[in-house]
Parts: C-alpha cells; structure tokens; sequence
C-alpha cells in the first residue's frame, strides 16, 4: 500500500492469497478499509485493512472461488459523489468471467443480483464499467447507474435503480452489436462510451444513438498489456489454458479513466485522451477557415442537439446566450471575409452574375442562422451594413428578405431595411411582391404611418386593409375610402379601367370576409370583435348619405356604387352574408340592432325596380334571382315582398326571350317551387297548369319533370329529359328505373314502355349502345316489335341492332333470356353490308352462330361483300368457290397495281391490299390442307400461277423497255425506298412457295416452276436462289422426318424389350388356387403375345417409306406425344410398362 501524498510505501502484504498465483486486478470500495482483488486462478477476495495500537493488519477473505468460473476482471460501484442517492446503502460489485456477468451485493451478507451469460471466441476478454447516467422515465429524468458489459462485439447497458418498496431493479436498456471486437471498455462521460478495438482503434461513441462520434488511432502509444500476469509468468505459468490465450489483449489496468479524462499507460510514457470543450471544437473549425462547418456545429449546441458536449455549463438559458454569442461572432466574421473576398467591380454581364449568386448563397447563410437563434436584430443591422457597402451586395440581401417573408419566418424589418426594400422592388416595377411581403408581416413591428402612407402612394390595397385591420382595429376606414375611389372612378355604361376592376373586386372580398369573420387577406377576425365589424360594415353599406357629402348625392351611395360596378358578383356577396345568423335580426330598426335581411332588400328594390330606370334590365333579373332564391332559403316569415314584385319576378324568371342565365333562372324557380313559396304568394294565381304553361315556354324541363312528377304523368316525364339538351342521357337510368321499380303499377309501366318504344329513333340517336342495352334488358319481348318500328328509319336500325349484338357495356344478345331471332340478325348483317362492308367479314368470325348460312351467303352475295362471302363458303364446304372468289379479288388488286406502276401513281396502299389479300388466300389453302391430293394442288397452284403471272409480264416490259423498272414501296419504318418491281413479286412468289411446302410435292412444285415461261429463257442464275431455297427447306424437313423415326423406333424398342421381359418372367399369386393362378398367367400371356404382334406391326408401318412423308403422296400420320405410341390402323395402345 502506498501514500499517494507522500509517495511512502505504507505496507506490504504477502499473504493475502495463496502462493503460485499472480494478482491481475485490485480496486477499493467505497469503504476506504475495504479493498478487492482477483488472482490468476479467478478467485475473487475481499481484503480488510485494520489498524489497533497503532499496529496495521489485514484480513483476507475468498468471495468467489474460480472453480465456479475464473473471473477476469471486477467493478465496483463507487457512490462517493452521490451520498443521497437511494443505493447509497448498497456496495455493489460486478463480476465477468468467460462465460457470464454477476452482480453482487457485499454488504452484510453476499447476496446475488443479476446474471447474463456471455459469449466470445478464445481471444477475447469480458469488460466491465460503471458510471452514473441522466435517464428519461415516465416519471420524469432520474440519475441511476448504469453497468456497460461486453465480450467480443456485443455490449449491454443495464441500468439498476431502487423501487419505491426499497427493492433493486434491474432494467435491460440495450444491446448494441458494433463492427470489431472490443479490447477495453470506459465510459467518459455520461453520454459518451470509449471502445477500443483489437488493433489499437479508439471509438468514441455516443451512448443513447450508438453514434460513432470519432475514430483515433493510439497504436503509437505502445500500449501496456497485462499478459504476463494473466499467464502468471512470474509464478510458473500456474493459469488455465482460456485465461493464458485471452490474455495477449488484457488491459485493464492501462486505460484509467479520471476527471473526465483517458489515461493510457504506454512502454514510455503515460498519455491522456480527453473530449474537447465546445468551444475548442468550433475554434478548431474556424482555424481551419471552415466557416459553415463551425456555424452548423455552433447550432448543434444552440438546439441541443450536439453530441459528446463538454464545457457547457449551467441551466438551459445561460448555455443558449454563451453559445449565440459565439456564433454571432463566427457569423459577423464570415460575411465580413466573404464580402472581402468577393467585391463585385465593374465588369461583365457574367461576372456580375457570378457575384450575384455568391451573395445570396451568402444572404440566406446568415438568415437561417439569425433566425435559427432568433438574432433579426443583428441581421438588419450589422450584417445589413457590411451589404449595403456596394449595390450589388444591397440588392442581393434585399431580394433575399422576399421568399422568408412570404413564408411567414421573416415577420419585421427594421424601417431602415423596409424603407430600401420598398425603393429596390418600385425601382424594377414590382410593387405587387412588396405588398404580399407586407400582408404577411407583423404590424406590431411595423412603422405603421410609413406603412400606410407607402400603402396609399403605392395603390397597395391589401397592404393597407392588412394594416388598418391589425394595427389599428379600424375595418371601416378602408371600405370607406376604397368605396370612395371606386365611387369617382365609376361611370354608368362605360368600360372600367383595369385598376378600377381591381378595387372593385378587392371591396367584394373584403366585404365577403368581414361578413364571414374571416380576416383579409389571411386569418380570421377575433371572436371578440365578429359581431361589431359585421354591423360596421353592414351600416358603411346601407348609411344613406356619405360623410361631407355633397348636396346633390343620391342616396344609399354605397349600395349604388357596388350595384354599377357588378350587381350580380354584389348579389352573391350578399347571398353568402344572408347564410350568417346574424342577419336574422326582424327589427325595422336594423341599424341600431345589426344587420337585417329584410332592410337591405327594400333597399335594393327600391333602388333597382321601385325608381323607373334606374338600372338596366339584366342587372333587374339579377336582382330578381337573388330574391328568389332568399325567399326559397328563408321563406315568407323571414323575408317579405309585395304581389306586384313578385309577379314581376316570375315572369322575369320564365322569360322565353331571354336566353341568359337560363339555368340560373330555372334552379331558382325549382326552389320556390320545393319551398312552396309560389303557392304563398300567389294565392291560387299560380296553379300547376300556369306554371307547366310558363315552364313549357321557358323550357325549363326540370320544372317541368317535377310537375309532372306531382301528377304521376310518367310518360311525359320521359319526354322532358328526351327534350333537354343537357340531360338526355338520363332518359334511360329513368326508364329502367321505372321499369324494375315496384313503387309503380303495371298501368305506368305499360305507358312508360309505349312511350319509350315511340320515341326510340330519338333515344337511338342519342346512344345506340344504350339503346339496346335497354330493350335487351326491359323490352326484350318485343324485340321484333322494336325492328319494326325501326324500319323506316334504316340507319337508326342499323346504329340499333350494331348496339344489341355488338354492345361494348357488356351486355349483348348472347346474355339476354331470349336472343332475337335469325332474321333479325341477318337483317343487321345485311344493313352492316350497306353502311359498313368492310366490317362484315370480322364480325361474322366472331359470331358464326348466330346466323343462318344460306341466308347469309345470299346477303353477301348480294351486296358484293366479297370477303365475306368467301369465308361463308368455305364453311359451307364449297372451299373452292371460296378460293375462285378471294383470288379474283387478289387479280383485282394485282390489276390495280400494275396500272398505277404504269400510269406512274402511287402503288403503296394498292401492293398492301395485294399483300393482304395473299395471307388471306394462303391461310386459306392451309386450313383445307385435309383435303385430296388433287384439290391442294389445284388450290396452291391456281395462287402460285396468280402471282407467277405479274413477273412474265413485267419480264416482258422490262426487256422491252431495256432498263430496270422501278417504284417507290412502303418500307416498314414509315419511309419509302426504290425497289425492283419484278424483285418484289418473286418475293410474293417466292412467300407461297415456302407457304405450300408440306401441302404438295416438291417434284411438282419444281416442274410447275420450270414450266413456267419467265425462267425457260433464263439462266440458272435466275432460279439459282429459288431452287436452294427450296432445297433448303426440303432437307430441313428431311432432317426431321429421320430424327422423328429415330425417336419413333427407339421407344418401340424399349417397349418390346420391356413386354418380352415381362412375359419371360414367372408369377406366383399365394392367395389363389393354382388352377386359378395357371388360368391367370395363361390370360396374361395371351395380352403380352397380341401386344407383342401389334408392336411388330407397328414396326413394320415405320420402316416403310412409303407410308410416311411430309413429300410424299401418302396420307398415313403417326402422332408421338407423351410417351403413347398410337397407330391409326389399329386401336391398340403401347405404352411403357413399369412393374
């Protein structure tokens, strides 16, 4: 023991443990007498120092034998610093060894707490540490200490606390995984851990996010390990083999952790890791002139959200004044080297535009960080000045103030800053930006008489509404005087100009707001003051005479005023304040009691209708609309008119003459109607009949629909939608609605469906589709009665029919109850043939069974529908009155094409209907392929002659000629290129030769070819190209054939082998008599021999070439799929057997 004050050795203990044992760990307790320590045999022992008469002794006691587990290293809970806390009465221990954590308490009695198991490789030891850490609970922030433990590369945090029962609690915080094996384990700070890996990596890391704050490499403080000691070299190496191999990394005696520093004990020296203060880091930033790095991390600090944060002291307050004084410094000195640094001169267009973007990176720099710690002063003062130095740099802060404020961050300026921000926007005209800046800021901090009086000079409206209403509480000085220019300024039938529209449309919104209590333009009116702004605004609009008006100004200026300039937009201002509560005042005083619907509209009627020409007809009807629908909302006990205004304002509403505002007009009526204000009013004037005969002639069919409605007139219900351009599309909903309803009687619906079925070539016109949708659906009984009434009509009809059996909604005739019959459907086929020709032969493949055959073919016949005809030969068996037909059509397009390739015209859209055609007639032929020798070759060689015949003629032209010919052919990317007339036609010649191989016999194809007159005079150059291919194809389907009997035969002969095999064998059955058994083998024998015989006869079938031939004249198949051998001559069945 020594005395670190004197540095005197105090005394020397050698039996404190048993010999051969090295001492690898020593650490006192709380209890200055009281001392641990762990030998190489992982034993545990307290030691208690004691002194009598001056006589010192010691007792030494074993705590934990290593046979339990040979522990590594120890920690001990020290508490000297926290006498009050709840576990100061505890002394607690953490033990490690190689395989688990023990927490013990060594108070009076030993007593365990906790155990986890850990787990590591050989080379790695456990690691313990201690430290008091800020945790946040439910119940609030509480200081408990926090045991960190590790091996390898896993580490946990525990946290141990004291119940209100006095009981400990052991809490699991985390356990985090890192990227390296962990050598030693310190906590430096209460948020900060130290780790250092197994290369001699420091990793400072923080706590609560796991964060890896930074990385130092100490490998030149050649560290001191412990390895002799837990080898016990001194004492003969007495350790188990786990210790020994773990122990090339121990060094838990070499990193100490002090007054919040890290002392590292090296071969030469002792060195000390320490975090640095908050202000060293930033100092650091700024020696390296890294201003923006030092400015964010300066914010870290201000917010709170640093990490690894030392020298910062005192409460929340005092640390956010410490830390904005720094970064004000840091600040002012980066626009001031900045600025320095980059001082626009006179020069270019694109040097000026370099500087421009340098300042506003720099601008909006120091606005973010002036109001991230809430430092505008500095911003409008200091920082503004070093700007304003030059133009360029005042400009460019100026333009940068606009976005914050518009987005509600920058709410003041300073009036020096205001002032100059003004003058910059006027100068580039753009006043408009000054005044959404000054709208969104706020006017406690304005000046406000330099606001208003820049507001008047400006023309900035809102601006000065934005002020008067939130600065002053005054709503009613700026309507007063907006309404007195707009006043001057208006004059009776004439165009206003634009700035005078623009005040106009501002008063209504404002008046609309006020009413509303909202605030103008943004925000809303305190609740304390709606109701008192309503009846200001209420009694400026209705005050009979201006202030210091003149003699001769008429009265109610103000309404007069908002009627000329947009009576309508006016009206529905008013309309929407009529919705408030507040209006529902009934006292004829309504200025001394609020606003009052019923003043305001004896006012307008006294000032639209009462005074005779006082304002012209359409604004008349506006008035008249707006009545209406007040009277609808609010009804005769609220609002009263007299009969002659209301007379007068029905028949403004159905005016016949007067196409304006017809829906308007129509809606509004609709409601008097539903509230019942008409039968009020009209005291019997007004009865159904008068009012279908004023709807009928206004056509306003919903008023209309909704008395006929009244009296259950279904039918004519029907014609009012049939009649209204805009809702005609509803008469079907309307009839299938009727039809599927039980809340009518079959009466109704018998008269619905008259009408319906009268009126169907209106309804077809509208919607075909529809149309047949409906009577598929609803009148599917009498579709033959719905053709005949079509049948004067043979267009309706077609667009009819084309909607019941080609419906595109889903419903069609193959899903109805009962289809319509075949007539039916060829009459539509036979008016598609006249309207729509080209659309016969595609709608007859897809509905071949709907029609009758016959019947068809005759239509088509008739109306020359060629294409159509053909297919329904063909299905009538007449294949080769189907082919004369289509290739008559290909003659006809190959005529066309030669004439136009004559006459010099255009041969693109021709040669593609020649190609086309020729795909029809060769899938044609292909689909007959069953058919006899002599009719494929008829078939293939009549088209093979079609378009042979093309190149002899061509052949001749151009030998005569002497020259190429040449046109102009479709290519496939959309251009054209120049092409050998004859080329092209040997390609079509040569597309049926590769088309009918397989069909007929290559001995006849090629006579057919060598026949012909356009290669007898030739040189095999010629045919060269023609015969390789053919040959070509030939030997592939060759090659074929031989490899399908080499697949053919093999399986035939693993067959036989497996059938002979079986029929050799023996079978024995032990559960039958042997009569039954001799019987059984007998039968099967009988089976194998006939499957054998057919097997052999099949095998001679494959080796007979003239049985099988895709060339060959023959007509025998054999199919092979499946592992299933089937031959056409016999039924049998050979297949794999498998026992």
């Amino acid at each position: 023991m020594w005395d670190l004050d004197t540095g005197r050795c105090l005394r020397t203990i050698t039996d404190a443990h048993p010999p051969g044992y090295a001492v690898i760990q020593v650490q006192f307790t709380d209890d200055p007498t009281v001392a641990l320590f762990c030998d190489s045999m992982g034993s545990v022992y307290v030691m208690q120092f004691k002194r009598k008469l001056g006589i010192r002794s010691t007792e030494t006691k074993c705590m934990f034998s290593g046979s339990h587990g040979e522990v590594c290293t120890m920690a001990s809970l020290h508490m000297t610093l926290f006498e009050k806390h709840p576990l100061n009465q505890h002394s607690l221990v953490a033990l490690a060894t190689f395989s688990k954590v023990v927490l013990l308490s060594i108070g009076s009695r030993l007593e365990v707490l906790f155990t986890h198991p850990l787990k590591g490789g050989t080379d790695t030891l456990p690691l313990l540490d201690w430290f008091f850490v800020i945790i946040q609970t439910d119940e609030g922030r509480v200081v408990d200490p926090v045991l960190a433990f590790a091996r390898s590369n896993v580490v946990m945090f525990i946290q141990i606390s004291m119940a209100p029962d006095k009981q400990l609690v052991i809490s699991h915080l985390k356990t985090v995984t890192l990227q390296y094996k962990v050598a030693a384990l310190k906590w430096i700070n209460a948020q900060v851990v130290l780790f250092m890996d197994s290369t001699e990596h420091v990793h400072v890391v923080d706590a609560k996010t796991q964060e890896e704050l930074e990385v130092v490499d100490i490998s030149s403080v050649e560290l001191i390990y412990s390895s002799s000691f837990f080898k016990s070299l001194a004492t003969g190496g007495n350790v188990s083999q786990a210790l020994a191999s773990a122990g090339q990394l121990a060094c838990y005696q070499s990193i100490v952790l002090h007054n919040g520093e890290i002392f590292l004990l090296g071969w030469k020296a002792v060195y000390a890791l320490s975090l640095r203060s908050w202000e060293d880091r930033v100092n650091y930033l700024l020696r390296e002139e890294k201003f923006l790095d030092a400015l964010a991390l300066a914010l870290t600090f201000y917010t709170g959200t640093a990490k690894a944060v030392v020298g910062l002291h005192g409460d929340r307050e005092t640390q956010e004044v410490a830390v904005v004084d720094q970064l004000m410094t840091i600040l002012t000195a980066y626009v001031e080297l900045s600025l320095s640094a980059n001082r626009p001169d006179e020069g270019s267009k694109d040097e000026l535009c370099l500087f421009f973007q340098i300042h506003k990176g720099i601008v909006q720099v120091c606005i973010d960080y002036c109001l991230a710690v809430n430092q505008t002063d500095m911003l409008f003062s200091d920082i503004y000045n070093y700007f304003a130095e030059d133009r360029v740099g005042q400009s460019v802060y100026l333009q940068c103030l606009e976005p914050y404020i518009v987005a509600d961050k920058l709410t003041s300026l300073s009036p020096i800053v205001l002032k100059d921000f003004v003058e910059l926007y006027q100068e580039r005209g753009k006043l408009e930006a000054v005044e959404k800046c000054l709208v969104h800021m706020d006017v406690a901090n304005l000046d406000l008489d330099q606001v208003v009086s820049l507001c008047w000079t400006y023309s900035l409206y809102d601006a000065m509404i934005y002020v008067y209403n939130r600065g002053m509480n005054d709503y009613i000085t700026p309507l007063e005087e907006l309404l007195r220019l707009l006043r001057s300024a208006m004059k009776p039938n004439k165009q206003h100009p634009t700035e005078d529209t623009d005040i106009g449309y501002k008063l209504l919104v404002y008046i609309s707001y006020c009413f509303a209590g909202r605030g103008y333009p943004t925000g809303s009116i305190p609740d304390d003051r709606k109701l008192r702004v309503k009846s200001e605004v209420y009694s400026v609009l209705i005050t009979r005479h201006t202030r210091d008006a003149a003699d001769d100004e008429p009265t109610y200026p103000n309404l007069r005023t908002l009627l000329m300039f947009n009576a309508r937009e006016f009206l529905n201002v008013l309309s929407l304040a009529f919705e408030e509560r507040d209006f529902d005042n009934q006292s004829d005083g309504a200025q001394a009691h609020g606003p009052n619907r019923q003043e305001v509209v004896n006012i307008l009627l006294a000032l639209m209708v009462s005074t005779p020409g006082s304002q012209v007809t359409s604004e008349v009807g506006h008035l008249f609309t707006f009545l209406a629908r007040q009277l609808a909302k609010h009804g005769q006990h609220n609002l009263h008119i007299s009969s002659n205004i209301f007379d007068q304002m029905v028949v403004y509403l159905t005016n016949s003459e007067d196409d304006s505002r017809h829906e308007e007009r129509q809606q509004a009526l609709l409601d008097l109607l539903n509230a019942g204000v008409l039968r009020q009013y009209g005291r019997g004037r007004y009865d159904e009949d008068k009012l279908l005969m004023l709807a009928e002639t206004a056509k306003f069919f919903r008023v209309m629909e909704m008395l006929y409605d009244q009296r259950r007139q279904l039918a004519k219900i029907l014609s009012c939608y049939l009649r209204d351009p805009v809702r005609k599309t509803m008469a079907f909903p309307y009839i299938h609605g009727v039809m599927n309803s039980d809340e009518y009687v079959d009466f109704e619906k018998q008269e619905v469906e008259r009408a319906a079925l009268a009126s169907l070539p209106d309804l077809v016109a509208i919607d075909s589709e529809a149309t047949a949708c409906l009577v598929l659906m609803d009148f599917a009984h009498d579709i033959i009665g719905v053709v005949h009434r079509l049948q004067g009509y043979p267009r309706v009809l077609y667009e009819f029919l084309q909607g019941v059996f080609e419906s595109k909604a889903g419903f069609t005739v193959s899903k109805a109850d009962s289809p319509p019959p075949p007539d039916v459907h060829e009459q539509y086929i036979e008016l598609m043939c006249i309207y729509k020709p080209t659309a016969v032969f595609e709608y007859l493949k897809r509905s071949d069974t709907h029609f009758r055959l016959e019947q068809t073919l005759a239509l088509c016949e008739k109306h020359r529908v060629k294409d159509a005809q053909a297919y329904l030969l063909e299905k009538t068996g007449a294949v080769r009155e189907a082919f004369d037909l289509t290739l008559e059509t290909l003659q006809k397009h190959i005529r066309t094409v030669l004439q136009a390739y004559r006459t010099g015209e255009d041969t693109r859209s021709p040669f593609h209907l020649v190609q086309t055609t020729l795909t029809v007639i060769i899938q044609l032929c292909q689909r007959n392929s069953s058919l006899k020798q002599p009719e494929r070759e008829y078939l293939w060689f009549s088209l093979l002659e079609a378009v042979m015949g093309p190149c002899r003629d061509l052949r001749e032209e151009v030998n005569k000629r002497a020259q190429t010919a040449k046109w102009l052919l479709a290519t496939g990317m959309g251009g054209c290129v120049e092409v050998d007339v004859l080329a092209a036609f040997k390609g079509l010649m040569q597309k049926v030769l590769n088309c009918l191989v397989g069909h007929v016999s290559l001995a006849s194809v090629l006579q057919k070819i060598l026949q012909d007159p356009t290669y007898q005079g030739g040189t095999l150059r010629e045919v060269k190209d023609l015969i390789m291919d053919m040959l070509e194809t030939y030997n592939y389907e060759r090659t074929l054939l031989e490899t399908t009997n080499h697949l053919l035969a093999s399986d035939n002969h693993v067959s036989l082998r497996q059938l002979v095999a079986a029929m050799n064998r023996g079978r024995v059955d032990r559960n039958r008599s042997t009569e039954s058994t001799a019987a059984d083998s007998e039968g099967a024998s009988s089976i194998h021999s006939h499957q054998i015989q057919a097997a052999m006869r099949f095998h001679k079938v494959l080796k007979s070439p003239s049985k099988i031939g895709l060339f060959g004249s023959g007509d025998h198949r054999v199919a092979h799929q499946g592992g299933i051998l089937q031959d056409p001559n016999f039924d049998l069945k050979l297949m794999p057997v498998r026992w």
